[in-house]
């Protein structure tokens, strides 16, 4: 049996979350089989972008705070990082007030800055990582997500927060290798079994739904979760919200890889389901993967794509100019324009792959997801 616990929290109050966090690692047991793997420990929690915490766009600076104590209190020897795609991890710290907790507790932001490659023969698509070496430094990783929706893979929680530990701008270079969403989802599930986290455990007091991770909007939830098996956390958490399994790629091809009847071991503990379960959480539509189309039919690829993916407009009295689209496209599909001495972002749409990252980094949600109107 995979047991996940949960904690009904309201608020981000500071006792409130110091208390629930105490009892999850209490009803799991969870700081006596850490210390089987070890005293290092690298905390990952999600640093998207440099947004206040209200937001719901990272995982609340409280959430990790809590955690980090318990863990000093532990005997842990405790590293806090993340690699947002375009800014600078420190900077994205401060903006979270994550920076302040750091400094309060004497914990090091992990190195992030150096990257090392790491084998990984069981990959089935994927045969090795070059990760930040914070990874190899530390003798276990814990994931710290927030529970979100996400545009191109429809849910992120625990595993695709791992994507973390890919460096920066390398992570677009995934999405040009990458593009079909079935492939990507196994990437990133060859990624998760390799890190192998110890335990994760997911902030969904406030969640993010719709456009997510960073244009969605903030929805209460109430909720912290927890447990060793990070992928039935996910299932658990990506269920509640009103996913079906089979909806989500990364958690069915993850699920795939285990035993035959391993969702049905999968408990929920410490709440009623029904009790947390919002009454209602704006999903990202699901739209079709256009991958089996470009490797059986290429000459319909352009056509088919066109059709059934949404693709990105640029809303240009809403653009603040920053360069981050350009940054983070590595398909090259965006450039700058001028006209009538402004200016404005291009896209070329038949260079676009749809891996929506310049959705995903836009800091003043100035590009929405529209299908193409014939």
């Amino acid at each position: 049996m995979s047991q996940v616990y949960g904690k009904r929290v309201l608020s981000y109050e500071t006792k409130a979350v110091f208390q629930a966090v105490e009892d999850l690692f209490a009803q799991g047991n969870f700081l006596k089989i850490l210390s089987q793997r070890g005293k290092r420990v690298l905390v990952k929690p999600n640093l998207l972008a440099s947004q206040a915490p209200e937001k719901a766009v990272t995982t609340h600076p409280v959430v990790v705070e809590a955690v980090i104590r318990v863990l000093k209190d532990g005997g842990f020897d405790v590293e806090v990082g993340d690699s947002p795609a375009i800014e600078d991890m420190i900077s994205v710290m401060k903006k979270t007030g994550l920076d302040e907790v750091l400094r309060r507790y004497g914990v090091r932001p992990a190195n992030f800055k150096e990257t090392v490659v790491v084998e990984n023969p069981k990959g089935k698509l994927v045969r090795r990582f070059e990760v930040v070496r914070a990874f190899v430094e530390n003798d276990m990783v814990i994931s710290l997500p927030k529970l979100k929706t996400h545009t191109q893979m429809f849910y992120t929680g625990a595993i695709k927060n791992l994507f973390g530990l890919v460096q920066g701008l390398q992570k677009s270079r995934f999405h040009l290798q990458f593009p079909e969403r079935e492939r990507f989802a196994r990437m990133i599930v060859d990624l998760y079994e390799m890190v192998n986290p110890v335990m994760s455990l997911m902030d969904a007091i406030v969640a993010m739904e719709g456009e997510g991770p960073q244009g969605g909007d903030p929805k209460e939830v109430g909720l912290l979760l927890a447990s060793l098996d990070t992928l039935s956390l996910d299932v658990v958490a990506a269920e509640l919200i009103g996913y079906q399994l089979d909806q989500i790629p990364i958690l069915r091809q993850a699920v795939e890889d285990r035993e035959k009847g391993y969702r049905e071991s999968i408990r929920l503990e410490g709440v009623n389901w029904e009790e947390v379960k919002p009454d209602h959480f704006v999903l990202v539509k699901e739209v079709s993967d256009t991958g089996f189309i470009r490797e059986r039919f290429p000459w319909l690829f352009v056509l088919a794509r066109n059709l059934l993916v949404p693709r990105p407009v640029f809303l240009h009295e809403k653009c603040i100019r920053c360069g981050r689209c350009l940054q983070i496209c590595s398909a090259e599909a965006l450039s700058w324009k001028e006209k009538k001495g402004k200016k404005f972002v291009s896209i070329n749409y038949q260079r676009c792959i749809r891996c929506f990252c310049c959705h995903e980094i836009c800091p003043v949600e100035a590009i929405e997801l529209r299908r193409k109107v014939w």
